[in-house]
């Protein structure tokens, strides 16, 4: 998948010797998510008619923040270790999701970590925000996932992430140090809370990391939309470009019968565009196919709809109808009959509404009406 490079720049006050510095990590060039077509008939722009309507959801943007670059190089005896992640300047809201550490002393039994993370301090933390126990396996070396059971808001406040173990020996892994000492946090009775590469002479980045999404809510990121149309999938080019903060568009040139097919991207503030979305009902296609049989104005045949206006039931004459759908200037579906060209309209509301009506070749036919 394509990447964009996410800055998340941090202000670190740990003395004199540090000032401000940018910590970089990666976020998903995500495509949108629950992409869907629909061929059916609306209002657009004040003009009832045929087309095809596209709808998504804005894309869920994650990226994992760390101090750490693998491989591990060596663990250490400590009882509680962990990272600090500086206030986010850029104050884009973003939620804290799930956090991720390197397993290690557990080749002969496992053992428990409790995790802890707080909101706010500088070099010490603040308030607690999210405590829990996991049960670590016998196993090998390998990260754990841990998903949170209630997202924490990263905005304005400093994340401390801390892990706590009293059964499980040499449990925290690191790499060599990129000199950030908010990677590098660990507590002793001795030293209490210290920078533990310093302290030490010993260790690095802690192998911890943390999830953070924007909830498909934080669309600074997003520039604008893409939809591509073709008669096949090798023929596809883009028709229309939808803002960022829309989530849907209605193509009215689709009337001819054939197989169209859809496409959408969604296209970032840096230039990156991604991958095209996935069919919400069809998830292995990236691309919704939307095949139209044929739409008419009632007039190629002898066929009649009778009373109009009609104030409680409509007669379609002149053909036999497999199918009569009632649709109101919004396009969405009052009421469907089949089998009968008998219509009972009397419990709706008076207003315009238009009959689509197919016949037993699968042709559609349409037809406004009133109801009184």
């Amino acid at each position: 998948m394509k990447k964009l490079s996410f800055i998340l720049a941090a202000l670190l006050v740990c003395g004199a010797m540090f000032g401000q510095e940018a910590l970089k990590a990666t976020l998903d060039c995500n495509a949108p998510e629950n992409f869907r077509g629909e061929y059916r008939y609306t209002d657009n722009a004040k003009e009832l008619c045929y087309g095809t309507m596209l709808s998504w959801q804005h894309p869920y943007n994650n990226f994992w923040f760390h101090y750490d670059q693998e491989p591990m190089s060596g663990s250490v005896d400590v009882s509680c270790w962990g990272i600090r992640i500086p206030y986010n300047i850029n104050k884009n809201v973003l939620f804290l999701t799930k956090v991720m550490f390197f397993k290690t002393g557990c080749t002969e039994h496992g053992g428990t970590v409790n995790l802890k993370i707080y909101l706010g301090g500088e070099t010490t933390p603040g308030m607690m925000a999210y405590s829990s126990t996991v049960d670590i396996e016998q196993g090998p070396d390998e990260w754990v996932e841990i998903e949170l059971m209630s997202w924490i808001t990263y905005y304005e406040s400093p994340i401390w992430i801390m892990l706590e173990t009293s059964n499980i020996s040499n449990a925290a892994a690191y790499c060599p140090t990129a000199g950030n000492p908010d990677g590098r946090w660990a507590w002793s009775a001795e030293n209490g809370l210290h920078d533990y590469f310093a302290v030490n002479g010993t260790g690095g980045d802690w192998m911890v990391r943390a999830c953070f999404t924007n909830d498909g809510k934080n669309d600074t990121e997003i520039d604008h939309f893409n939809i591509y149309r073709g008669e096949s999938l090798d023929e596809m080019e883009q028709i229309a470009e939808s803002g960022k903060y829309s989530w849907f568009y209605y193509d009215t040139l689709t009337e001819t019968p054939g197989h169209y097919y859809y496409r959408l991207t969604a296209s970032y503030e840096d230039g990156c565009e991604s991958a095209y979305a996935l069919d919400m009902d069809n998830p292995e296609n990236d691309y919704v196919h939307i095949y139209v049989t044929g739409v008419n104005e009632l007039g190629e045949k002898d066929v009649v709809v009778y009373p109009n206006p009609a104030r409680d039931r409509v007669v379609v004459g002149g053909m036999e109808a497999v199918e009569v759908k009632v649709c109101n200037t919004s396009g969405q579906m009052v009421k469907c009959v089949r089998g009968t060209n008998e219509i009972n309209v009397e419990g709706l509301v008076e207003g315009v509404y238009l009959l689509r009506i197919i016949d037993a070749d699968g042709k559609v036919y349409t037809n406004k009406i009133m109801k009184r």
